[in-house]
C-alpha cells in the first residue's frame, strides 16, 4: 500500500515500485481523487474521513486485511506522524509499516530539537535563535541576512529572508514559541539534498547527493553528484546521533568546506522518482528489507547526471 498517492511523495514511490523488473501489486490511498496518481497503481481508495476519527482506523484496517497488504509505504509526511503515533497498534497488524525509528521521526518533527542536538553532540550547526527580538537577533547570530522559518515543517513552506527589522515584523507569526531563526549560509545554488537507507544502529547505506534547484521548496532540477569526503564525515557524524531506519534524507547548504544541515527527513523525499532514475531506489529497498529480511539493504550502482522536472498532462478518458 502506497498512502498519498494523489501527492509527489507517493507517486514517486509507486512509480519507483514500477520500475523494477519484480512485478508488485500496489494499492494506493489518498484523500481525493488524483486521475494520474491513481493510474499508478493496480487499485485505489478514497479516504472516508480525516485520520483523526476513529472510524479512519478501522476503514484502513479493512483495507489492509482485504487486499491482503504486506507494506505499507507512508507517501506524506502527516502519515508518517500517523503511523508514528499509532505504531502499538500497527504491530498486531497483518502489514508492515515503513517507519523510521521514533527518536529520528521525533527529532525529524522539530528544527530547533535538531539544532540542540547537533550542538551537544559537537557537530557544527547553523546558528541559530528562538528569539524574534531584532536587538537579541543581532547579538545572537551576528549581522543579517537571517532566514525565519516554522520550527515545524517541510517544502520551504512559511521560510522568508530577514534583511531588516521591517521583514522580521512582516513573518513574525502571533504568539511566538513556533518559529526559529537562523542564519543564511551559503547559496541556492550550494543546496544538496543527501538520501540514503539507515539501519538503525548509527550506520547506513551508501550515500546519493543531488545539487538540487528549487520551485515552490520542491526539487525541479537536480544534478546526482560524487560524496564529497568533508559531506560523508558529515553525514556520518549526524547518522550516529540520530540513528535513522529506513528511507532518510539530509537537506544540506554548503559554504566554503563546511556543510550546515538545514532540515532532517525521517521520511521518503519528493526527490524519490529521481533517485531511483539514478540508480538509488528506496521503495524497493524497503522491500528488501521489510519483506525479504534484508537486513542492509544497499543500492545499485549510482549514475551521475541531471535530472530535470518538466510538467505534462495526464488524460483519463471516459
Amino acid at each position: 500500500m502506497v498512502t498519498a498517492v494523489g501527492a509527489l511523495i507517493g507517486q514517486g514511490i509507486a512509480r519507483a515500485l514500477r520500475s523494477a523488473a519484480a512485478g508488485y501489486r500496489i494499492i494506493g490511498i489518498d484523500r481525493g481523487s488524483n486521475a494520474y496518481g491513481e493510474s499508478l497503481c493496480d487499485k485505489w481508495h478514497q479516504k472516508p474521513c480525516r485520520e483523526n476519527l476513529p472510524e479512519y482506523l478501522q476503514w484502513l484496517q479493512r483495507i489492509v486485511v482485504d487486499e491482503d497488504i504486506r507494506l505499507v509505504l507512508p507517501g506524506i509526511e502527516d502519515d508518517v506522524y500517523y503511523f508514528h503515533e499509532n505504531r502499538s497498534i500497527f504491530t498486531t497488524w497483518p502489514a508492515k509499516f515503513a517507519l523510521n525509528s521514533p527518536f529520528c521521526v521525533e527529532a525529524g518533527k522539530d528544527k530547533w530539537t535538531q539544532h540542540e542536538a547537533l550542538s551537544a553532540a559537537g557537530i557544527k550547526t547553523i546558528p541559530s535563535s528562538l528569539s524574534l527580538d531584532w536587538q537579541q537577533l543581532n547579538e545572537c547570530l551576528g549581522e543579517p541576512p537571517y532566514v525565519i522559518k516554522p520550527r515545524r515543517g517541510s517544502g520551504s513552506r512559511g521560510v522568508a529572508v530577514i534583511n531588516q527589522k521591517n521583514d522580521l515584523d512582516e513573518h513574525r507569526r502571533p504568539g511566538g514559541g513556533n518559529q526559529v531563526v537562523q542564519k543564511l549560509v551559503g547559496n541556492d545554488h550550494e543546496e544538496y539534498s543527501v538520501g540514503f537507507f539507515g539501519y538503525g544502529d548509527g550506520t547506513g547505506s551508501d550515500l546519493i547527493v543531488l545539487r538540487r534547484r528549487l520551485w515552490n521548496g520542491m526539487t525541479w532540477q537536480a544534478e546526482s553528484v560524487a560524496v564529497e569526503k568533508e559531506l560523508a564525515s558529515t553525514c556520518a557524524a549526524i547518522t550516529r546521533l540520530f540513528r535513522p531506519h529506513g528511507p532518510t534524507n539530509y537537506q544540506f547548504r554548503k559554504s566554503g568546506r563546511d556543510w550546515f544541515l538545514l532540515e532532517m527527513n525521517p521520511r521518503f523525499s519528493s526527490s524519490t522518482a529521481i533517485r531511483a532514475g539514478f540508480g538509488f531506489n528506496e521503495p524497493l529497498m524497503c522491500v528488501d528489507h521489510y519483506l525479504s529480511g534484508v537486513g542492509r539493504p544497499a543500492p545499485g550502482p549510482i549514475k551521475h547526471g541531471v535530472c530535470q522536472r518538466m510538467i505534462m498532462e495526464h488524460y483519463a478518458l471516459s
